[in-house]
């Protein structure tokens, strides 16, 4: 049995919790990075004072894991005001980096605790990440909606309307939900307007008419890009480890690169793909594939010297179109998630 002492807690642990922390020397140079696997877990929380027996197991788990990150990070920086504003900034910026999910209103609701997640790690009042859970999965259902709303009928793309994207690390979100299903109309159009400009430069000749590939093309694309944008939501709100489980996982990662972005917290499922994705055992073409903004499969990155990469045929950038192992027939990528794909 593994016990860990604190002044005000002792902690028998069982269930396995994995961060991957790649520490370096103040210099910060690549060369000086090492790569540190820690494994930790719990089972059951002895509390000190009432405080622990009220706090959640959430809770429990997160203060862990800041106190295990403490004791073997290279040089942790402050738990204080200052660390639970990138937390917080991390938590808003993975769940909704187009700003097309939470409202004006649920931000400023969650803006309350921005500066309140260090005290709460410290084993005070937990609310932060009940509210954020209860918020994100209420704007993921609202999101689906829209979606259906926006796609029932063909995009009007005579309206004068423009798209911002802009690096600006500043939030911006709608200020009511006409604005908020303003937004997704226009990103939503956005979309299609790429893919339809797409098949228009495919076209070498030339010839191939803007207004006529609108005409010919806009319900097909609209389609795809329907299930494509419902299938994302659908991935998060269908996890298989539900989505509770989801938002905790989130919570953690915020926490451990909040310490710095090297560090990260993976869940016992992530750490079995981490791994085998080192392992020298587990076939491989050379080939790293991702899913772009339009749902599509595409080459991310080419193994200098693997087959994909001495084959010739295949360039950063390529859009999967099917899969076809030797002697079955070929899979359509189309409206395959990355995770079945690889």
């Amino acid at each position: 049995m593994a016990h860990y002492q604190q002044p005000f807690l002792n902690i028998l642990l069982e269930h396995w919790i994995y961060f991957i922390s790649f520490v370096g020397e103040p210099n910060h140079s690549p060369s000086a990075m090492k790569k540190i696997l820690v494994s930790i877990g719990f089972f059951v929380f002895c509390a000190y004072s009432a405080l622990w027996s009220q706090s959640t197991a959430i809770q429990q788990k997160a203060i862990i894991l800041k106190r295990m990150i403490e004791l073997n990070h290279f040089s942790p920086r402050p738990v204080d005001d200052s660390f639970s504003i990138v937390m917080f900034n991390k938590m808003i910026r993975t769940t909704d980096p187009g700003g097309r999910l939470f409202t004006e209103a649920d931000f400023k609701a969650l803006s309350v605790y921005r500066t309140e997640l260090d005290d709460e790690l410290q084993g005070k009042s937990w609310a932060f990440f009940d509210l954020f859970k209860m918020l994100y999965k209420k704007a993921l259902t609202r999101a689906d909606s829209i979606i259906n709303k926006q796609t029932q009928k063909p995009f009007d793309f005579l309206a004068d309307e423009s798209v911002m994207r802009s690096k600006d690390e500043t939030f911006n979100f709608a200020k009511d939900l006409p604005a908020l299903s303003n937004r997704w109309s226009r990103f939503l159009k956005y979309l299609a307007l790429d893919q339809l400009y797409d098949m228009v430069i495919e076209d070498s000749t030339g010839k191939t008419v803007f207004k006529m590939i609108i005409s010919s093309n806009e319900a097909k694309i609209r389609e795809r890009i329907k299930t494509t944008e419902l299938r994302s939501l659908k991935k998060i709100t269908n996890n298989p480890e539900g989505l509770d489980n989801y938002v905790m996982e989130l919570y953690m990662d915020a926490l451990a690169t909040g310490f710095d972005p090297h560090t990260n917290y993976f869940s016992p499922q992530g750490k079995q793909e981490f791994q085998a994705a080192l392992s020298s055992e587990a076939l491989s073409f050379g080939v790293d594939l991702d899913e772009n903004e339009k749902g599509q499969i595409i080459v991310e990155n080419l193994t200098p010297g693997g087959p994909a990469w001495r084959s010739g045929d295949l360039n950063k950038g390529d859009a999967v179109i099917s899969l076809q192992w030797e002697g079955k027939e070929a899979v359509q990528m189309n409206g395959t998630t990355i995770d079945e794909a690889v």
